[in-house]
């Protein structure tokens, strides 16, 4: 790895007889050097949320899905859906049911965007200095749109480079972000939940994205699975927003 002096990075460090002992060394990206002040990625773009439709009349045929498949190819951004989508399906399965990947922070609170963003990271996506993660301090060091959904939908919409705002969620195929604001009659309008996509299944001609999450932990489900455990907790004032995985 080529680095400069005027290069950013995340140290880890470790006590040792002598001091301290660097463990890791993260290179952080200065590509937006300018928003240096910003401490997360919703405090300029707040207004720009493109809710979702949830109507199942918009789902993909099973012959748009072919078509649509026939352009993809490798993400510019160095981003790769299959390993992203291997990983969300792993630290999901019943071995890791109640475990996160040790490798990464943990939050009290609630891991749903912790974890989209450690499959995005797992699958390419360079740590920034509006998103990145600390092991040694969490909480203090890990910064807002790494941890929180609301600050991972705008970041990911809008610094990511391989995403794209999805008109329906149903549209949604591998490699995607789904989110949702459980509660739109809350007054706060603030997404609250984020899930991966790792593939689609086709039923009576039309797509169903199949999707993984943490907190809680739910491993290949279905959008029409996720959207009935939404109603039987009684969630009805929901608004969903989709991120399509850009594969060129």
């Amino acid at each position: 790895m080529t680095t400069s002096w005027t290069d950013r990075h995340v140290l880890k460090v470790v006590p040792s007889e002598g001091g301290w002992d660097i463990v890791s060394d993260k290179t952080i990206d200065v590509a937006d050097e300018g928003n240096e002040s910003q401490t997360s990625a919703e405090d300029t773009l707040s207004d720009d949320a493109q809710p979702s439709s949830t109507d199942e009349k918009g789902a993909w045929s099973s012959r748009a899905l072919d078509m649509a498949k026939r352009n993809f190819g490798d993400n510019s951004a160095g981003v790769n859906y299959i390993t992203l989508s291997r990983y969300a399906d792993t630290w999901t399965n019943k071995q890791h049911e109640k475990q996160m990947n040790p490798k990464y922070p943990v939050f009290k609170n609630g891991n749903c965007a912790n974890f989209a963003s450690q499959a995005l990271h797992e699958a390419g996506l360079s740590v920034t200095h509006l998103w990145n993660y600390s092991t040694v301090s969490p909480e203090l060091l890990t910064t807002k749109s790494w941890m929180n959904a609301n600050s991972n939908y705008y970041y990911m919409k809008n610094y990511s480079h391989s995403y794209t705002s999805l008109d329906n969620v149903w549209k949604a195929w591998q490699g995607s972000l789904l989110y949702v604001d459980w509660d739109s009659k809350d007054q706060k309008n603030e997404i609250n939940h984020a899930m991966v996509v790792i593939g689609v299944v086709v039923k009576n001609g039309k797509a169903n994205p199949v999707i993984c999450q943490k907190t809680p932990n739910r491993n290949s489900i279905t959008l029409t699975e996720s959207l009935e455990n939404a109603h039987n907790q009684k969630r009805y004032n929901m608004i969903w927003y989709g991120l399509q995985y850009k594969y060129e």
